[in-house]
């Protein structure tokens, strides 16, 4: 048992002593940059342990075998000197993690840079190294194996004072960065009176001065510019911000806290904590989800927070005679829409040419219903699930807010249920007069023949049609976003004020008369640009991929509506019962996708994702249980 027992761990063992042999035994005086980097690369995948239990045994057994043998440890000793020596380390400290552009763009370019081509060994720089070295597992096993004080510990203490030299000269450089953007003209509101950013550089310059050194005045200052840049990002909320802003906001909290870890790496009792959290923002900035992530927090915020003011003013309403009646409105467009679409693919246009008129047909339409304060029901739902993510959020309690959420989600099904509704009640028989009149004044049906085949044929439960209107739904969700961006992009430009304050305008219209129709624009904006991507994302991607000759087509439940009864005109049995219940699926296909995707990405807005996510699951468990 007992033999059974050692044998292995001895083999095992000599394994890996024979592995550290080839790593110890090895003089790197005199070696290329690129060898002295590969050793370390080395070095640290023998370290890597295969089982995270093993993650402090593999640290000790090597610092054992150091303490045993004097030369393999000058040799370790010597080759991270040579490492550092060679490392751009001052730039490391102020900037390992952080991107280095002051725009997005530019940040995203160096990281598809830094993702897409090789790792050289041949670098100085200290972040190539780190991300040929590890990986976002390393993380774990690096905190708990104490990897990174047994290495510093080999380390000549000369070296060490010129790395501490190095930090307090990171922290001035990283001072006069900080105010510096704080300047900028996107930022200048940072730059106020009695701003905390402009006595960085003096709280630098004193900390690095001093013997007795204490970080608590460091902490402060920082604190103090982190909650101005708090302030700005609830300002630009409210205004409207854009991507580069908001990536420089992030890069600044970044440095900030950058600059308070170099304090504390000076003055910290274990100063390996801080060095791992370098590591850990470098590692992390090897991802570009994170890069996107952080850079467009605000701006995703802003989006979501105008889709959800539009949903807000749609509820607030609670009538469901009003949306029924709307939704009628928005049926009889939708049923001239139908009628127009087939009307023009009777010119058998190329594939290009057909989907640039079906899509201003379909954009007319949408646009008409908007402006005539009528809906297209379907469109409502990627409004409605931001107002309804924005319920479950806040200081409240999870009763408060689950007593929230279930009013507003009561309110939502039956006004969307109306609108919906009021669509399919007025766009049959608006169809159905359309197609007579076509027959009496042209002799033929809206449809050809063939047209009628393939709208019965397609609109079956046999058939891609549920895909297709889950794609629909996709389209939903997206020109919400799309009409956001836009009121967000008008709020950041002061498009109101240009229009209504230039000279032209003021002249032609007066000041009082120029402000009211820069106003009555501006605020339908966000709805135009809805509006028209929907009518080109339902006329153009069928074309497109019609184009490449893969079969994709759109089933919008209006639309569908109203060609399936201009289809079925005349006909009985199980053929029209299938086109029917297919109509009904692809309403609340629909509906539910444009809403869950809207719905998702709200939530991944709010501060705590899965408390609120949590709260939507048992509201809407209730709502089906009755209570």
């Amino acid at each position: 048992m007992g033999l059974a027992t050692v044998a292995p761990t001895k083999v095992v063992e000599r394994k890996a002593k024979e592995r550290l042999d080839e790593l110890c035994e090895v003089s790197l005086e005199g070696a290329q940059r690129e060898e002295i980097v590969f050793w370390f690369v080395r070095l640290m995948d023998w370290l890597r342990p295969k089982k995270s239990a093993e993650a402090g045994a593999r640290v000790r057994y090597f610092e054992t075998m150091l303490e045993r043998n004097e030369p393999w440890k000058a040799n370790v000793s010597a080759a991270l000197t040579l490492l550092v020596e060679g490392s751009e380390v001052e730039e490391f400290l102020a900037y390992g993690g952080i991107p280095k552009d002051f725009h997005f763009i530019g940040a995203v370019s160096d990281w598809l840079t830094a993702r897409f081509l090789p790792t050289p060994c041949d670098t100085r720089d200290v972040e190539a190294v780190v991300r040929a070295t590890f990986r976002a597992g390393d993380l774990v096993w690096l905190a708990r194996s104490g990897v990174v004080a047994a290495l510093a510990k080999l380390l000549p203490p000369a070296l060490l004072a010129t790395l501490t030299e190095a930090a307090q000269q990171a922290m001035i450089d990283l001072s006069h960065q900080l105010v510096a953007q704080a300047r900028a003209p996107a930022l200048r509101v940072l730059d106020r009176a009695r701003s905390p950013f402009p006595g960085l550089h003096s709280a630098a310059a004193e900390f690095v001065a001093s013997e007795d050194k204490s970080s608590d005045a460091i902490v402060g200052r920082v604190s103090q510019c982190l909650e101005a840049i708090e302030e700005l990002r609830e300002g630009l909320a409210r205004r409207g911000a854009d991507l580069n802003t908001t990536f420089q906001l992030a890069r600044m909290t970044d440095q900030l806290r950058r600059f308070r870890d170099l304090a504390r790496l000076q003055t910290a009792t274990h100063p390996a904590n801080v060095v791992l959290s370098m590591l850990r923002d470098t590692v992390r900035n090897d991802r570009g989800a994170h890069l996107f992530r952080r850079s467009s927090k605000l701006l995703v915020r802003n989006v979501v927070d105008t889709t959800s003011e539009v949903g807000s003013e749609y509820l607030k309403s609670d009538s469901w005679s009003a949306s029924f009646r709307a939704g009628m409105g928005g049926g009889l467009i939708m049923a001239f829409a139908t009628a127009a679409k087939y009307t023009l693919a009777r010119l058998s246009l190329p594939a290009a040419y057909e989907g640039i008129v079906f899509s201003l047909n379909y954009a007319a339409a949408f646009l008409a219903a908007y402006l005539l304060h009528w809906t297209i029901a379907t469109k409502l739902p990627a409004h409605t699930a931001a107002a309804l993510a924005h319920c479950v959020e806040g200081k409240e309690g999870p009763r408060l807010r689950l007593e929230k959420f279930a009013t507003t989600w009561r309110s939502l099904v039956r006004l969307q249920m109306g609108g919906l509704l009021g669509n399919v009640v007025s766009v049959v028989p608006a169809a159905l007069l359309l197609d007579e009149i076509a027959r009496r004044m042209f002799k033929h049906s809206v449809l050809t023949e063939t047209a009628r085949e393939h709208v019965l044929a397609s609109h079956s439960w046999v058939g891609p049609s549920i895909f297709y209107a889950a794609l629909t739904g996709v389209f939903l969700w997206v020109s919400s976003l799309f009409g956001a961006l836009a009121d967000n992009w008008a709020r950041v430009g002061r498009v109101e004020q240009s229009l209504a304050t230039n000279v032209r305008a003021m002249r032609m219209w007066g000041a009082r008369r120029a402000h009211r129709l820069a106003h009555a624009f501006v605020h339908r904006i966000g709805g135009l640009v809805s509006n028209t991507t929907l009518g080109f994302l339902l006329g153009g991607v069928p074309a497109f991929f019609a184009i490449l000759s893969i079969p994709i087509e759109i089933r919008h439940v209006t639309v569908s509506s109203g060609s399936v009864a201009i289809a079925c005109r005349g006909m009985h049995g199980l053929a029209v019962l299938d086109s029917i219940t297919t109509v009904a699926a692809i309403g609340v296909v629909n509906v539910v996708m444009s809403f869950a995707l809207a719905l998702w990405f709200a939530l991944r807005t709010t501060d705590e994702p899965g408390k609120a996510g949590a709260l939507v699951k048992i509201g809407v468990k209730r709502w089906l249980h009755g209570k």
